[in-house]
């Protein structure tokens, strides 16, 4: 993609700076670190919820195992939706090549929902109910 085509702008570009150098000489924890970043990214993307989490148990084709280190945006009764859709095992199943990427690479990737399993399986999937009641997204992994 060309610099020119990207939907990044430069105020998107010197926000980041400003979020990053920040971040970078502030005082506190890696956890502080991490919700100051997400919060601040949150706020550039308009967004209202955010997880940082890992999957120390992640294996393609089998059901991920997920720990969410540091939330923001989210109510008890909306994380326990978000939680119901995250564990169905079509979930799972869809989210298959997003693990066969962080497992090939060795390290963090991020895709957007769209870019890891098609409009057409995850408008058809089982689990669809469960995302739409949980009322998160566009999605980003």
């Amino acid at each position: 993609m060309n610099l020119q085509d990207s939907p990044v702008t430069e105020r998107d570009f010197l926000e980041v700076v400003r979020i990053l150098s920040e971040i970078a000489t502030m005082e506190g924890t890696l956890d502080e670190k991490r919700v100051r970043l997400m919060t601040e990214i949150a706020l550039l993307l308009d967004t209202d919820t955010w997880i940082w989490g890992f999957s120390p148990l992640l294996e393609p084709g089998k059901q991920p195992v997920y720990l969410f280190q540091n939330t923001g945006g989210f109510d008890e009764k909306r994380m326990s939706r978000l939680l119901m859709a995250v564990e169905h095992p079509d979930t799972g199943l869809m989210t298959a090549p997003l693990a066969q990427a962080m497992v090939e690479s060795g390290t963090h990737v991020t895709r957007l929902r769209q870019d890891i399993v098609p409009d057409e399986r995850f408008l058809n999937s089982p689990a669809l109910p469960l995302w739409k009641d949980a009322n998160v997204g566009p999605i980003m992994l």
